[in-house]
C-alpha cells in the first residue's frame, strides 16, 4: 500500500513539473527590436528605393537591395553605408535586361541577376559585368549555393537546378508538386507545380513549400532532409481565378529563413495593407507566432533579419529577435 502511495506522489510531483514548464513556456514572448534602417522619404538618392523585391547578404555582411522600380540593386556595408549601385540598363544587349525577376550573391561575391526572357547576367562583387548567358527553361527564382547558384523553375520533371557560371546545369533536384483535382483542367501549366520562391540557409540547406499547404521540404546535399508540416488559418493555397480574358493565378508568398535550430516562416497577406504572420520553429515543433508589417527575405550568421518595410516609404530595416518573460 506504502509503495503505491509513493507513485502516486511521484506521478503527481511530475505533472504539476509538467505543468510549470509548460506555463513558463507559454509566458515567454518574442519581440523584434530595430537595429539597423537604410532608405529615405528624399535626400540622397543612394538611399531612396523606388520598391524592394529582394534582399541579400554576402559573406562579410554586406547588404544587397534588389529595386525592381528603379532596376539596379544597391549594395550597402554591415552599417548601412553605401557602397554602389548596380544599373541594369533595358535592353538586348550582353549586360542588359528588360527586368528583373530576382537576384543572388553567392560564395566568392558575384552577383546574379535573372532578368526577364529567361536571361541571366553575372556581376563581380564590385558591380563589373562579367557574362551572360540564356536559360533553356522558364525561372522565378535564384537562390546563392557556394559560388554556383540554384535556379527555381520546371525542367525534365524537376523544380531545382544548380548552375555553375558557365551556364551548366550541375544538378537538377526536386520532384514538383501535384496539383490538386480540383485544378486538374490546368494540369498543363507549368507554373502550377512549383513554388513563386525558395529560400536557402548559410549551411546549404534549400527551402521549398508547398503552393497547396503549409509543407516545407528542408533539402540537403539534392535530397529531402525534414517535411515539415504546420496548420495555420494565415496560409493561404495557390487560388485561380477566371477573368473575361484567361485565368488569375495568386501564389502564396511566403519565406524560409534558418538560424542554429530554429526555422522562421513568414506568410505575407494579402492587400497592401496586410499585416503578415511570422511563425518560430524550434527542433522543428512550433514555438510561437506573431504579426509583422514588413517582409523577411535574409538572416544574417548571428541572428539579424533584414525586413523590406513598405510604410512611408521603402526601406530595409534590420530587426533583433528577443525571447523574454512576458
Amino acid at each position: 500500500m506504502r509503495s503505491r502511495y509513493l507513485i502516486f506522489v511521484i506521478i503527481l510531483l511530475l505533472f504539476f513539473n509538467f505543468c510549470s514548464k509548460k506555463q513558463d513556456t507559454e509566458t515567454e514572448i518574442f519581440t523584434f527590436q530595430k537595429d539597423l534602417e537604410i532608405g529615405v522619404l528624399e535626400g540622397n538618392e543612394n538611399y531612396m528605393f523606388g520598391s524592394i523585391s529582394e534582399i541579400d547578404l554576402d559573406k562579410n555582411g554586406n547588404i544587397y537591395v534588389l529595386d525592381p522600380k528603379f532596376s539596379r540593386i544597391q549594395k550597402y556595408n554591415e552599417n548601412g553605408k553605401f557602397l554602389f549601385s548596380l544599373l541594369i540598363k533595358e535592353g538586348d544587349g550582353p549586360d542588359e535586361a528588360h527586368y528583373i525577376l530576382s537576384m543572388a550573391v553567392t560564395k566568392n561575391g558575384n552577383i546574379w541577376i535573372l532578368g526577364g526572357d529567361r536571361k541571366i547576367l553575372i556581376f563581380n562583387r564590385e558591380g563589373k559585368f562579367l557574362k551572360s548567358f540564356i536559360l533553356d527553361f522558364d525561372a522565378t527564382h535564384i537562390l546563392p549555393f557556394n559560388e554556383n547558384v540554384i535556379f527555381l523553375g520546371l525542367r525534365k520533371n524537376y523544380i531545382l537546378h544548380e548552375i555553375n557560371n558557365e551556364g551548366k546545369i550541375i544538378k537538377s533536384f526536386a520532384e514538383p508538386y501535384k496539383i490538386p483535382s480540383k485544378y486538374s483542367s490546368y494540369k498543363e501549366i507549368p507554373s502550377l507545380k512549383r513554388p513563386i520562391r525558395a529560400d536557402s540557409s548559410w549551411d546549404r540547406e534549400i527551402f521549398l513549400i508547398s503552393p497547396y499547404g503549409y509543407e516545407i521540404r528542408i533539402y540537403r546535399n539534392y535530397k529531402i532532409k525534414k517535411i515539415l508540416k504546420w496548420e495555420n488559418e494565415a496560409f493561404i493555397p495557390l487560388l485561380i481565378t477566371r477573368a473575361n480574358v484567361g485565368i488569375g493565378i495568386v501564389f502564396p508568398y511566403i519565406s524560409v529563413l534558418k538560424h542554429k535550430n530554429r526555422l522562421f516562416v513568414t506568410i505575407r497577406g494579402l492587400g497592401r495593407e496586410a499585416i503578415n504572420h511570422f511563425d518560430i520553429f524550434e527542433n522543428f515543433s512550433h514555438i510561437y507566432s506573431l504579426k509583422v508589417k514588413g517582409f523577411p527575405y535574409a538572416i544574417d550568421k548571428i541572428g539579424r533579419f533584414y525586413f523590406a518595410e513598405e510604410e512611408d516609404f521603402p526601406k530595409v530595416v534590420r530587426y533583433v529577435l528577443n525571447r523574454k518573460p512576458k
